[in-house]
Parts: C-alpha cells; sequence; structure tokens
C-alpha cells in the first residue's frame, strides 16, 4: 500500500527577522513573545492553508489559542490586535483567524501545485481594490500564469517606491512572445507605472539589492533594467559595465506597447462574442427590491462594476442565481443582523470576492445552520479541554 501522508513544514527566509513588520513587533513591549506566538500560530495554520480552525472546523477562539499554545490571554489578544493592524492577520466575518503569510511559507513533500499556488494568489489578489486584475489568456501569454504571484511576493506595492498605485508587473529583460524565459517569477518585478515609465526612459534604476532579493540572475545580463547614458546594461555586457543602448531599449518600449495594443483588442473581441453584457443595474435593483432589512445601495462605483463583473462570470451569466442569493441573504437572521456583534451584511460584503456569494447560495448563513455558535465551540472546547491537549 502506497504511503498518502504529505509533510509540510514551514520555511522562514533569512530576512523573516528583517520585515518591518517583524522588527516592530520585536521592538515592543512583550514583543519576543508576540513573536513567538505568531510562529506557533503559523505552524498551527500549514494544514488549513493559512486558516487556524479546531479541527479544522471551528474557528479558533482567543481562550482557545492561549491554551493550545500556552501564552498568557492578555498577551494573545493583543497580538491579534496588532496582527490585523500590521495586515499580518485577517478577521474574517465568520470569525476565523487567516495568516496571509502561512501560504508564502509553506513547504509540501508532495509539491502540488503551481497551480493551486497560483489559483490562490489571484484570490487573494481580488480582495485588494487597488490591485489591476487581468484577464486569465493575458496572464498567461505575457506573464507565464506569474502574474498575481509576483504581485503577491512583492507586497502588492512598487519595488522602487514603495506606492500601491497603479500597480504593474514589469519584465525586466524585456517581453517578446518568442522568449517565455522572461515570463519566469525571478524576472518580473512590481511596479507602479510612474517608476516603470522612468525605468524604461532611463531615468530610474532597479536597486541591484532588490534584483538580488527576487532572485533574478544577476550574473546574466540585464538588458532593459536601467537604460540612460551614465548606467545601463545591454544584452552583451555584464551588470556592472557601463555602455549606451537607447536604440535597443526604444525597440523594446515599441514592442511592449504593440503586444498591448494586440491583447487589448483579443480581450475587446472576446468579450463582445463571448460575455453577455453585465446587467448592472438590474442586479442592483433587484438587490434593493429583495434584502429590504441591508442598507440600499444608490449607487455603483467603478469597484462596485468591477466585483459585480467577476461575480457575473462566476455565477455563468444568470441572473437567477443572483435573485436565489438575494433571498437567502434575507432570510438569513444571522446576516440581517442577529448575532453577538451586530453585524449586518451588505451589497458589498457579498459581492467583493467569490466566497461570501457561494457561502450564502451553500446555506452556510441560513437559520438552521448557525446553531454552531462561536461561544458553543469555546464551551465545549473548554469541557474537553484535557482531551485536546493531550
Amino acid at each position: 500500500m502506497s504511503d498518502s501522508k504529505r509533510y509540510y513544514w514551514l520555511k522562514l527566509n533569512e530576512d523573516f527577522f528583517e520585515q518591518e513588520e517583524i522588527k516592530i513587533i520585536e521592538n515592543m513591549k512583550n514583543g519576543k513573545d508576540y513573536i513567538i506566538f505568531y510562529l506557533k500560530l503559523l505552524l498551527k495554520s500549514i494544514n488549513t492553508d493559512g486558516k487556524l480552525l479546531f479541527r479544522g472546523v471551528i474557528p479558533y477562539t482567543p481562550e482557545m489559542l492561549s491554551a493550545i499554545t500556552n501564552t498568557d490571554i492578555d498577551t494573545v489578544r493583543v497580538a491579534i490586535n496588532l496582527f490585523t493592524k500590521l495586515n499580518l492577520m485577517e478577521i474574517w466575518d465568520d470569525g476565523t483567524l487567516f495568516l496571509s503569510e502561512t501560504q508564502n511559507m509553506i513547504g509540501s513533500e508532495a509539491a502540488s501545485t503551481e497551480r493551486v499556488r497560483r489559483f490562490r494568489a489571484k484570490k487573494e489578489a481580488e480582495g485588494k481594490q487597488y490591485v489591476p486584475m487581468i484577464e486569465n489568456h493575458v496572464n498567461k501569454t505575457k506573464y507565464g500564469n506569474n502574474y498575481y504571484i509576483v504581485m503577491k511576493r512583492d507586497g502588492y506595492k512598487c519595488q522602487i517606491c514603495g506606492s500601491t498605485e497603479k500597480l504593474c508587473v514589469h519584465h525586466i529583460d524585456g517581453y517578446t512572445k518568442e522568449d517565455e524565459e522572461n515570463n519566469q517569477i525571478e524576472r518580473l518585478i512590481t511596479l507602479c507605472k510612474s517608476c516603470q515609465s522612468k525605468v524604461c526612459e532611463g531615468r530610474e534604476t532597479i536597486p541591484i539589492g532588490i534584483l538580488e532579493k527576487i532572485g533574478y540572475p544577476i550574473s546574466v545580463t540585464l538588458p532593459s533594467v536601467t537604460c540612460n547614458k551614465n548606467s545601463v546594461t545591454c544584452n552583451k555586457k555584464n551588470v556592472s559595465e557601463i555602455v549606451t543602448c537607447n536604440t535597443e531599449i526604444e525597440i523594446d518600449i515599441d514592442i511592449d506597447k504593440e503586444i498591448d495594443k494586440e491583447i487589448d483588442k483579443e480581450i475587446e473581441i472576446e468579450e463582445k462574442e463571448e460575455e453577455p453584457p453585465v446587467p448592472y443595474e438590474e442586479i442592483k435593483e433587484l438587490y434593493n427590491s429583495i434584502c429590504l432589512s441591508l442598507s440600499k445601495v444608490r449607487s455603483l462605483s467603478s469597484i462596485r462594476r468591477k466585483h459585480l463583473k467577476a461575480r457575473w462570470r462566476q455565477l455563468d451569466f444568470n441572473i437567477k442565481i443572483f435573485e436565489e442569493a438575494f433571498k437567502k441573504l434575507e432570510a438569513s437572521s444571522f446576516c440581517t443582523g442577529e448575532n453577538d456583534r451586530g453585524w449586518k451584511a451588505d451589497f458589498d460584503w457579498i459581492i467583493k470576492n467569490d466566497n461570501n456569494i457561494i457561502k450564502v447560495l451553500e446555506g452556510k448563513y441560513d437559520n438552521e445552520n448557525r446553531n454552531a455558535t462561536r461561544s458553543d465551540a469555546t464551551k465545549y472546547f473548554k469541557q474537553n479541554k484535557d482531551k485536546f491537549l493531550a
């Protein structure tokens, strides 16, 4: 009989303690305790893709985490609040604590899946409103399916100036359809449009330290990292040499522009031929007419339209499924405010990602399925504490 077990481990990068968030925590009073607690949580979440769930089902409470990690309850509460403020942790609507870095640090003997890793990176990006989303075929043809992975690796910010505005993934060595090697993760970097323009025009350089950090092969050529007369590299020169190659850079820029035009045309043609238009106003009116217990939608911003377009595709362009979801949302006592936090769902909550609307449709928030509350979980854990900690 073959062994079907999977073995996981947590990979700490050598610069783990050099991260700004970790430095901030470490230099606080009780900072060492918070770091140890954070590492324990990372280990606890490796089998559940970053989610802290008791037996994979019930969200851990602070009291439960205090018991299983042998950490003072006050330390736990302060740490959770601190981790959420530093974006090391998310608290989902159902109370689940999610550690976003776990997925980046998991090693697995089965090495399953570049595909799953890419899928998760895309799902995470969908939850960040400032990250530009692209079509799947564009990701595949222009970025080797690495667009969202690169964004995630770079912390969804420009690696030169740190901006989160108007981001893009830049081909360090330029882009052509024939050269797929330039689509490798270590040859792509997240920049804002402003810094990308400066790099291409030779008014800015990508620091060598950043290139080394992302694994760019410094020992080989850097044809379009920098493009000015004082500090430039080209196809036949080493990074340490100073040459000029403005003509080559201009050609690379022109090629990129032409490819972008081709891709835009392809997207436009595909959308016209294959996808029915999104009935934005009809969905809005449907929500307002059904979800009478929730706040009304007055207008559809560009962000709301972006999310609606994604849900429209996800639900197979079927307005009836939206209607079903809105009816189940309105019928849910939990989603309409009858919970211990007084929380209410709203239009943005149900359309912002592909998880919430599916959970509603699958009945997770139906009244008969809300019996197993977090207080019940805490009570059950306390009653069986000795057994679970044995």
